[in-house]
């Protein structure tokens, strides 16, 4: 299985839009969701970065209907929205919000690779990887989710590709940048992946139901004491609240992401 071209996206660590974060763990790196008491359970949007694959692969690979995927376009390419049931659980110790897929090992396949290349780097790092994938045998797959309160508000995990602009992820999605509070950031690579030395970041984003008829300004704010914007990293700029509007769109490579964050700690 061989690695993409484009600097993908392994073992991220995740900006949050809500306002609680689950203890990281060492071995992971990952910020997944933590459960609301009022939602178990919900629909939300997983987004693949095509790697060449059918539509029926994609909805093999997330065992979903493949009326559940639908295209979108991203700069030159095609890449695809899968709508999941996202569900509060516990993995391995750590509760939060995942989707769940089966998977059948193929010879040579690594947890890293399954994940980058059929998955985004979406995928839940779970203890003892290396023995569970064993050609042949068929295992689960913990995808990242969220679900918000807001009925008329829907989660997309996002992995972020080379040149994204904050304004253009918005776009793309459907999301109002006002609504992206992915405030509290922490960004870290991974010392595993030797092959790679960029890192890695994923973004839970909000965005509005298209067919929603309520016009009510309904948003779950964060209220962590600290919070701390990627822009505000490149342009030092400490604006409370701030909500990544500019007056042109700005691109980061993954290595300008990497070294504006490399301070960052857990707020």
């Amino acid at each position: 299985m061989a690695v993409p071209k484009y600097h993908l996206l392994y073992l991220p660590l995740l900006a949050t839009v809500l306002n609680k974060v689950l203890p990281v763990s060492q071995a992971s790196l990952m910020y997944p969701f933590s459960c609301s008491e009022h939602i178990q359970i919900c629909n939300s949007y997983l987004y693949h970065i095509s790697e060449g694959l059918s539509i029926d692969q994609i909805a093999s690979f997330y065992s979903v209907n493949s009326s559940h995927i639908k295209p979108i376009i991203h700069g030159t390419k095609q890449d695809y929205l899968i709508s999941v049931p996202c569900t509060c659980k516990d993995v391995n110790g750590t509760q939060g919000y995942f989707y769940d897929t089966s998977y059948r090992v193929q010879s040579g396949d690594t947890f890293i690779n399954t994940s980058s290349i059929l998955f985004s780097g979406q995928a839940w790092k779970v203890k003892n990887e290396v023995g569970l994938f064993i050609a042949g045998d068929t295992i689960s797959i913990h995808l990242l989710c969220g679900c918000t309160e807001v009925q008329s508000q829907e989660i997309v995990t996002y992995t972020v590709q080379e040149n994204d602009t904050l304004t253009g992820i918005a776009e793309l999605l459907s999301a109002r940048l006002s609504k992206l509070h992915y405030l509290t950031l922490t960004l870290a690579t991974v010392s595993a992946v030797t092959f790679c030395s960029v890192c890695a970041l994923i973004l839970f984003l909000i965005r509005r139901l298209r067919n929603h008829k309520n016009n009510q300004e309904a948003v779950n704010k964060c209220h962590s004491p600290s919070k701390t914007s990627l822009q505000s990293y490149f342009h030092k700029n400490d604006i409370e609240d701030a909500t990544f509007e500019s007056e042109r769109p700005v691109a980061y490579s993954v290595k300008e992401i990497d070294k504006a964050t490399v301070t960052l700690t857990v707020a």
